[in-house]
């Protein structure tokens, strides 16, 4: 769930994470300033710059688009389509291709499942991270593209996990 702490734990990260890559404690930390989507950041910095574009309650594409455009890329579950058909995926999938749960992990390669009361979890990664960005959205999965807070798939909470070692 998304904590109002959240920022603090954040900042947090990102100072240790640049501190410790300087290799100097003692060095005074300049305040950040400013980027744009569109410039190359840190991992840190984009951890801090990702979590200020986001609310809980927008529409999943929007979610999607933001996350994307800070340089997130879909963390794929190899186990999506078992976990979305069930473990005899390949047999139900071959006779009903036109499922959206035989589809979904293909469109949204990040997802890492759903359940069957309609919540859902997502996962990317950030080159260079050590951690992942991890949302849960609420709705049908197949109204991943609405855009807006009356979407039909909305975001509902975020966190940072760590990150699968290679």
């Amino acid at each position: 769930m998304h904590r109002p702490n959240r920022t603090a734990r954040v900042v947090a990260f990102a100072l240790i994470a640049l501190l410790t890559a300087c290799g100097n404690v003692d060095a005074p930390v300049a305040p950040s300033t400013a980027a744009t989507v569109d410039a190359p950041l840190s991992s840190e910095a984009n951890v801090e710059a990702v979590v200020a574009d986001l609310h809980a309650g927008m529409g999943y594409a929007d979610f999607r688009e933001r996350v994307l455009a800070h340089g997130w890329t879909p963390r794929a579950s190899a186990t999506c389509r078992a976990d979305m058909v069930g473990d005899d995926a390949a047999a139900v999938c071959a006779r009903n291709p036109q499922l959206i749960a035989c589809r979904i992990c293909d469109a949204l390669p990040e997802l890492q499942s759903c359940s069957g009361d309609a919540r859902c979890l997502v996962r990317f990664g950030h080159a260079g991270s050590a951690q992942d960005l991890e949302a849960r959205a609420y709705g049908e999965v197949d109204a991943w593209r609405d855009a807006g807070d009356d979407a039909g798939l909305q975001i509902t909470a975020w966190d940072f996990v760590p990150a699968p070692t290679p």
